[in-house]
């Protein structure tokens, strides 16, 4: 796992989505630097070709090994190289974690580690639970999903192109920002490990983390065209957790690529 900082002012953990990396955020961090102190983190296995192209930052740093086999020990090592009191903004895979954050660091002293849980906490595209059920119908059919599942396992690189295409729906980039994903997130990349992404997949299926109730302020944003995470998810989230909910237009899954101002705005106005 990497993570890195850039920018300066209020502390923001930025955490990416499955099959992503930190170079997702760019469009955001941009729109973001000159007002927050952004923590990017760069979860286990999904290390496309990193490096430092976002402006300024300090460390490159590799974290003891950790797997997204074990979710709990990923929220924990987030929390211990980024600072304390500091806001977790998720994006799909990335919310999912920070709302398991949320129960994980609960439970720890401040001996045991030395930051505390989330103060406050932003999720993109993704609801509590991914999964449909009786009581969450708005996921996505777990036969769907295991369909995909599959197919990931047999043949990687073709269902990572599928996933990529689905992901663009909804969305309408312009040419540079299009051609940016194009190049970092549509082909296969060997840093990728397989291990790992099925490991986030199975993060995404499981049912025994659904996370009821939570301390911290927390706002869900959805983009209305998304074609991953039904917006009724989101919105169904929010309103279990009684956080606050906000809707993009002509947006979907990649909404903080495509709508990076609208996101940092919204962020804004929640944060501050």
């Amino acid at each position: 796992m990497l993570h890195y900082s850039v920018g300066r002012g209020k502390d923001l953990v930025l955490i990416h989505g499955w099959l992503a990396s930190d170079k997702a955020w760019t469009p955001l961090v941009e729109a973001l630097q000159d007002t927050y102190r952004l923590h990017l983190i760069c979860l286990p296995g999904h290390e496309r070709g990193h490096d430092n192209t976002m402006g300024h930052t300090t460390g490159n740093n590799k974290t003891g090994r950790v797997s997204l086999q074990h979710p709990r020990a990923v929220c924990e090592a987030i929390a211990e190289v980024t600072p304390a009191g500091a806001v977790w903004v998720g994006w799909s895979l990335g919310a999912r974690l920070a709302l398991l954050a949320t129960q994980v660091l609960a439970n720890r002293t401040p001996q045991e580690i030395n930051q505390p849980t989330p103060s406050k906490l932003v999720c993109v595209a993704m609801g509590v639970n991914f999964i449909a059920s009786k009581q969450w119908r708005d996921g996505v059919p777990r036969i769907q999903f295991n369909a995909f599942s599959k197919l990931f396992r047999s043949s990687p690189r073709l269902a990572m192109r599928r996933f990529y295409n689905l992901s663009l729906l909804g969305d309408n980039y312009d040419d540079e920002t299009k051609a940016y994903f194009e190049k970092h997130f549509g082909s296969w990349d060997d840093a990728l490990d397989v291990g790992e992404l099925t490991a986030g997949l199975d993060l995404l299926a499981r049912d025994d983390i659904g996370v009821t109730q939570i301390t911290q302020p927390a706002l869900f944003i959805a983009g209305k065209d998304d074609r991953v995470v039904s917006p009724d998810n989101v919105r169904q989230s929010a309103q279990q957790l009684g956080a606050e909910y906000k809707e993009i237009a002509h947006a979907g899954h990649g909404v903080c690529a495509s709508r990076p101002d609208e996101v940092a705005q919204l962020i804004k106005q929640f944060v501050n």
